[in-house]
């Protein structure tokens, strides 16, 4: 579970970083050979060799945003909510599994045999047969939450503007409460 957190630190970090750094001219004196104004765009590797003999810089002033980062924080949030469902829905069938296999023995053995064939058998039965079952079920709930997630998105950013967001809210949030009826099993 740790390195699932490093792996998605690393993407999130990335994400947020990423775009193309936009450079300006600063300190540009008011009588200058070379016509530089502040604020001006300039090529930061190209600036001295330019502009010898000036007291202007090149810096950096930022990044511009890149056109598909909002789509690939969309996609990511919405991996992070399928595999974190997809690792609970696998937890809780293994779980099913072992108190079913246990309510339905009819000889119940020895407290160490059982924790030794639950362990092998039912993590590989859960693996094995239901897979599919679990990862489709988990897509459907990170179907809702990613939904969830934009429409609060949308409510932080409408905080105080329109009652649009009031009448928004009442007619479409509280109709999805069933989310964690369908989420506990």
């Amino acid at each position: 579970m740790k390195e699932l957190s490093y792996v998605t630190g690393f993407y999130d970090t990335y994400l947020v970083t990423n775009g193309t750094p936009v450079y300006k001219v600063i300190d540009a004196p008011k009588v200058d050979p070379y016509n530089l104004t502040n604020g001006t765009d300039c090529n930061a590797k190209t600036f001295e060799n330019q502009f010898p003999n000036t007291s202007a810089s090149c810096v950096m002033a930022g990044l511009e945003e890149n056109v598909h980062l909002l789509r690939m924080q969309i996609f990511h949030l919405f991996g992070w909510f399928w595999i974190m469902n997809f690792i609970i829905a696998l937890g809780q069938c293994v779980l099913a599994g072992a108190f079913a296999s246990w309510y339905f023995t009819y000889q119940k053995p020895d407290i160490d045999r059982v924790g030794k064939v639950f362990n092998c058998n039912l993590g590989r039965n859960s693996v094995r047969y239901h897979t599919g079952s679990l990862a489709f079920g988990a897509a459907i709930i990170a179907i809702v939450q990613l939904i969830r997630a934009i429409l609060e998105y949308i409510d932080a950013k409408l905080k105080g503007k329109a009652r649009f967001s009031d009448i928004f809210w009442r007619e479409t949030w509280q109709r999805n409460e069933d989310l964690p009826v369908v989420n506990s099993g």
